[in-house]
C-alpha cells in the first residue's frame, strides 16, 4: 500500500516532536511494509518569524521523520491555511502511486496520537477500494471536518476532498469550510463564485461506528441532529447508520441503527455481506473508535497569539 500524507504545517519549535514525531513512533511499525509520501508545506507567520525559523522546523523533520519516507517540502512564501491546502492537494496528484491500493491521510501537525490501535491500518484494509470511503478516529469528527484526519482512499480524495482540481476552492475562506460546502450538495455562493456537487446519481452517505475490542458503543454519539440540518447538506441526501463490532477482526457483529427509537441490535454477519449491505454510490465515512487523537495546538495558538482565520477579510492568513 502506499500512504501520502498531506500535512500542513507551521515553524513551532520543538513542538513538533509531541505531534509528528510521536505519530512516527506509535505507528512506524505499522507502516514498515507502506511506500509512504509525506508532503509538508511549512509556513512561517509573521508573529512566529523571531522566535521560530524554517530552519530549525526543517532539521527536526529530518530528525522525527523516518528516512524510509519520502519527505517532500513546500517552503511556501504566502503563509495561510488556504493557499497550504492547496499546495499539499496540487502537490499530491503528482507522487507516483504504482500500488493499486492508495490512501491519503490529511494530519495537520498539531495532534498528538492519544492511543494507539496496533491493528489500526489492518482495520481500514478491510474495506473496499472500489468505492469512495473515508475514515477518522477523532471524537466529534463528522464527515467533512478536518479534526485529525480524514484518512481517504483515491476515489474519496478525488471526488470529496480535492476541490483544487476541479477550480472550486477559492481565496476567501478556511479550506475545511469549502470542502465541507462541495460535500454538501448545496448549491450556494462560495466567495466570489457558486459552488454545487450534483448529487442526483450520488446521493447516498453512509455512516459507520467501527468500534474495535472493548470500546463502548454509544448511539447517541453519532452526531444525526448534525447531518439532518439543513444549513449543512441538502435536504435530499440519504443518509444511513450502521455499527460494526469486533475484537478479533475474523468476526464481525453488525446493525443498522434506529435513530429515531435510538435502537440498535447487532448481529453476527459475514464480512462480504456487511459490505453488499453498504454498497452504493455515495460516499462512506468511517469513524474507529477507540480515538487515536488529540487536538494539541489550541494551546500553542493561545500562547503565541495565532489565529487561523476569522473574517474573509483575513484571507485566511494566520493573523
Amino acid at each position: 500500500m502506499h500512504l501520502v500524507i498531506l500535512t500542513t504545517a507551521i515553524t513551532r519549535g520543538d513542538f513538533h516532536k509531541k505531534s509528528l514525531g510521536k505519530f512516527y513512533n506509535c505507528f512506524q511499525k505499522q507502516m514498515e511494509q507502506m511506500h509512504i509520501s509525506h508532503i509538508i508545506n511549512l509556513d512561517c507567520p509573521e508573529k512566529l518569524a523571531s522566535t521560530y525559523s524554517k530552519e530549525q522546523s526543517l532539521q527536526l523533520f529530518e530528525t522525527i521523520i523516518p528516512k524510509n519516507v519520502e519527505l517532500i517540502i513546500i517552503p511556501n512564501e504566502n503563509p495561510g491555511f488556504l493557499n497550504a491546502y492547496k499546495n499539499v492537494v496540487n502537490k499530491a496528484k503528482y507522487v507516483q502511486c504504482k500500488d493499486e491500493k492508495v490512501l491519503y491521510w490529511w494530519l495537520e501537525d498539531d495532534w498528538e496520537v492519544i492511543y494507539l490501535n496496533e491493528d489500526f491500518f489492518s482495520i481500514i484494509e478491510l474495506f473496499p477500494f472500489s468505492q469512495p470511503y473515508a475514515f477518522n478516529s477523532v471524537q466529534s469528527s463528522p464527515l467533512g471536518s478536518f479534526r485529525g484526519g480524514p484518512i481517504m482512499n483515491a476515489l474519496y480524495f478525488q471526488k470529496y476532498f480535492d476541490i483544487v482540481s476541479n477550480n472550486i476552492a477559492n481565496d476567501t475562506c478556511d479550506p475545511e469550510r469549502q470542502v465541507s460546502r462541495w460535500i454538501s450538495g448545496i448549491k450556494r455562493k462560495n466567495g466570489n463564485k457558486m459552488i454545487h456537487r450534483i448529487i442526483e446519481n450520488d446521493n447516498t452517505i453512509t455512516i459507520v461506528f467501527f468500534y474495535y475490542k472493548d470500546a463502548k458503543i454509544r448511539i447517541d454519539e453519532i452526531p444525526h441532529s448534525y447531518y439532518c440540518r439543513k444549513d449543512k447538506y441538502n435536504e435530499n441526501l440519504c443518509f444511513h447508520y450502521y455499527v460494526i463490532q469486533s475484537n478479533d477482526l475474523k468476526t464481525f457483529s453488525f446493525g443498522k441503527v434506529n435513530i429515531k427509537d435510538k435502537e440498535l441490535r447487532l448481529e453476527e454477519t459475514p464480512l462480504n455481506i456487511i459490505f453488499e449491505t453498504l454498497e452504493n454510490h455515495g460516499i462512506h465515512y468511517i469513524v474507529i473508535k477507540p480515538y487515536h487523537f488529540a487536538d494539541i495546538g489550541r494551546k500553542f495558538n493561545e500562547e503565541h497569539a495565532l489565529q487561523k482565520w476569522t473574517t474573509i477579510n483575513d484571507k485566511t492568513t494566520y493573523v
